[in-house]
């Protein structure tokens, strides 16, 4: 299984996993062939990048912390709250559902890139947004109610975005300083929506309030800075930003996750340097089936990565220095050879 640019893709490649949609059913499945009608439908629907098929990379593969039942139950749940009056029973089920499957099995790794039609962004950024914090939590020793509570309140930490127009959501242009400060009403209105639907878990209803602010209290609403925001709110901010960077948007492409690893560091003094390292440590900076340019000049793709070793991946040789495909690939455990790094990830 490969991950490859959309721009780059060639009549009859398979898609190997399925394109997400804003409905139930999966907006293109794996197994389509790339053809003009798959590729235009890619191009309209906003997607940058899916996973094919390879034969040199028939091994790689590609598993999320969530089962697909339980994604797809969390993107429904999240659909109908923003949909409408969110349901207590249906974020609880999901928050329970979505900790366990964090919970179960060796320690989780975020190995997995979500492929969306834009349409189905609001639901695929809570649900990532969602899994990501509660693996933060997971290793900051939260306890289970913890974790669903904070979970539950990820899923809807967006749900004030009902009152910001539309058109603004959507907007492919950078948006102007009033266009920006009306977006910045969703903060304060999303915490005033969930006092109701989640008033016996306040740190869940915070988290609409507080996942925008930052430690140097250059955030919003309220500007607040360093001790002032709590965990939860250090968390949420973290894996909000990070969910939003590495998936599709109107006005850009995903980031690959690495790029959206060092937009984050870049950004000193606003996220917390310890929940950061954490986040380094959970997500698979360079992911499965993820092309790489090695610092030796070969191009190489990510055949596996282990937990707590996310920067020195297994690799597979793909090509050499000058361009020339292995006739036989090779994997190269980078954590066995530290003289050889990788640069930076092949897609955008």
């Amino acid at each position: 299984m490969l991950l490859k640019a959309v721009e780059q893709l060639d009549y009859g490649d398979v898609l190997a996993a399925p394109v997400l949609g804003p409905g139930p059913d999966p907006f293109l499945p794996s197994g389509q062939v790339v053809g003009p009608t798959v590729l235009q439908a890619l191009e309209q629907a906003g997607v940058s990048r899916v996973y094919v098929e390879d034969p040199r990379a028939d091994d790689v593969e590609i598993s999320d912390v969530l089962s697909p039942e339980t994604a797809a139950a969390c993107r429904a749940a999240v659909t109908r709250a923003l949909g409408g009056t969110p349901r207590v029973s249906d974020l609880r089920d999901a928050a329970r559902r979505l900790v366990q499957d964090v919970r179960r099995g060796a320690p989780p790794l975020l190995a997995a890139v979500s492929i969306h039609h834009l349409a189905a962004y609001p639901a695929v950024h809570a649900v990532d947004s969602a899994k990501t914090a509660v693996l933060l939590g997971r290793e900051l020793n939260y306890t289970d109610q913890q974790l669903q509570n904070l979970a539950a309140g990820m899923l809807v930490h967006d749900i004030g975005n009902q009152r910001v127009p539309q058109g603004l959501l959507e907007a492919s242009r950078e948006l102007s300083e009033v266009e920006r400060r009306e977006t910045q009403v969703h903060a304060r209105a999303g915490f005033e929506m969930l006092r109701q639907v989640l008033s016996a878990t306040p740190l869940g209803r915070s988290l609409a309030l507080y996942h925008h602010e930052r430690l140097d209290g250059s955030g919003y609403p309220r500007g607040v800075k360093g001790d002032e925001i709590p965990e939860f709110g250090r968390i949420a901010a973290i894996a909000d930003v990070y969910a939003a960077l590495t998936l599709d948007r109107h006005h850009r492409p995903a980031l690959a996750p690495d790029r959206a690893f060092a937009h984050l560091l870049a950004r000193q003094g606003k996220f917390d340097a310890r929940i950061a390292a954490l986040l380094a440590r959970n997500v698979a900076i360079y992911p499965p089936g993820m092309p790489v340019e090695l610092d030796s000049g070969e191009i190489a793709v990510v055949a596996r990565v282990a937990p707590g070793n996310t920067l020195h991946p297994v690799v597979r040789l793909w090509t050499t220095p000058g361009g020339l495909p292995f006739q036989s690939p090779q994997d190269l455990d980078l954590n066995l050879h530290h003289d050889i790094r990788i640069v930076r990830s092949k897609l955008i």
